[in-house]
């Protein structure tokens, strides 16, 4: 994600006595180039696109990592997105909504605890879907503003914990996630 930056001139006229002086004053500004809802609008266009580079590409990873622990961490994001698509299927419709019933979800995202505790602040984005293999479901997506940049922090996957084997469905999902995570294949 971008941030841009304008340089903002002013020029300021001042006037007394029938005198005149003109002092120009340069501001620079810079903007996120996204509010949090553009970017979760974003993501779940490219994962719905099945896009996962474009989806990757709107999570934070640490600027504290080295080329090769941010390159695995991305590569894990890629896989769990991966996996996650494959378990639920395509999205086929999104509508924001501003709660949702108790959930049993998978989560995924890069980074760890010790590093997101650095970085408590988020906002969570609600959204109702419809998944070609799970039906009714909700994706919820955490954002964060590091350094100025609205970054997506966790997406949660999840199903209705009142429907029928919820649990039991986000269960094997954990745990196929884990048997990937372990095999190498990250």
């Amino acid at each position: 994600m971008n941030v841009f930056c304008l340089r903002l001139s002013f020029l300021l006229v001042l006037a007394w006595n029938g005198n005149t002086d003109q002092i120009g004053l340069p501001i620079d500004r810079c903007y996120a180039a996204q509010d949090s809802l553009q970017v979760a609008q974003q993501y779940l266009g490219c994962i719905r696109n099945h896009e996962l580079s474009c989806a990757i590409a709107l999570f934070h990873f640490s600027d504290h990592y080295s080329i090769h622990e941010r390159e695995r961490d991305q590569q894990a994001v890629r896989t769990a997105l991966t996996l996650v698509s494959e378990e639920f299927g395509s999205i086929k419709a999104v509508k924001q909504v501003k709660e949702a019933p108790e959930v049993s979800y998978v989560s995924v995202g890069g980074g760890d605890l010790p590093y997101w505790a650095q970085h408590p602040h988020f906002q969570r984005l609600t959204f109702a879907v419809s998944f070609d293999r799970e039906e009714n479901g909700f994706i919820f997506i955490d954002m964060s503003m590091i350094n100025g940049i609205e970054q997506i922090r966790q997406v949660h996957y999840g199903l209705p914990a009142a429907r029928n084997g919820a649990k039991e469905r986000i269960t094997a999902i954990m745990k196929r996630m884990m048997n990937t995570g372990n095999s190498g294949d990250r």
